[in-house]
């Protein structure tokens, strides 16, 4: 288990290619939201929802996004704010919609962190910043970014 992180499922997008709530699809005989919660959950101590508005039916703790119509940033800047508040000094952002990251993905990830303030995959060139960790460390800089008119 890896005790000194907070487990982030960002599940507050809006769906809008999609049509319908992306969390609620199905995998099988789970939800891609309840999917994502369930591989946390074997890595993490402590898991927690990010959400635009809270959801009802999730006994996991949630945390809603402090700016409006800020994409996943805002998530990622509420889950950041949990950490701060709980002396937490990692997060694990992960994005509802990626229900094949594997504990063992997290782990390695995990053995990366010493002397950096984010760990962020990168596949085929592309970064992928709602499968990797940030240090609590990074709040204000985010924040930054969500105040500021620059790229999210």
């Amino acid at each position: 288990m890896i005790d000194d992180c907070l487990a982030i499922v960002m599940a507050g997008g809006e769906s809008q290619r999609m049509g319908c709530d992306k969390a609620t699809l199905l995998i099988g005989e789970q939800t891609l939201l309840q999917r994502a919660i369930g591989n946390m959950q074997m890595v993490f101590s402590q898991v927690t929802i990010s959400v635009r508005q809270p959801r009802a039916g999730i006994s996991l703790p949630q945390v809603c996004d402090a700016y409006a119509d800020a994409g996943p940033l805002a998530g990622l800047c509420a889950g950041l704010e949990r950490a701060v508040q709980t002396n937490t000094p990692w997060v694990f952002a992960v994005a509802t919609d990626m229900p094949f990251v594997k504990p063992a993905l997290v782990e390695y990830l995990a053995q990366q962190r010493q002397g950096y303030q984010a760990v962020v995959p990168v596949v085929q060139g592309h970064p992928q910043p709602l499968a990797a960790f940030y240090a609590s460390g990074c709040l204000d800089q985010v924040q930054g970014m969500l105040r500021g008119n620059g790229k999210r």
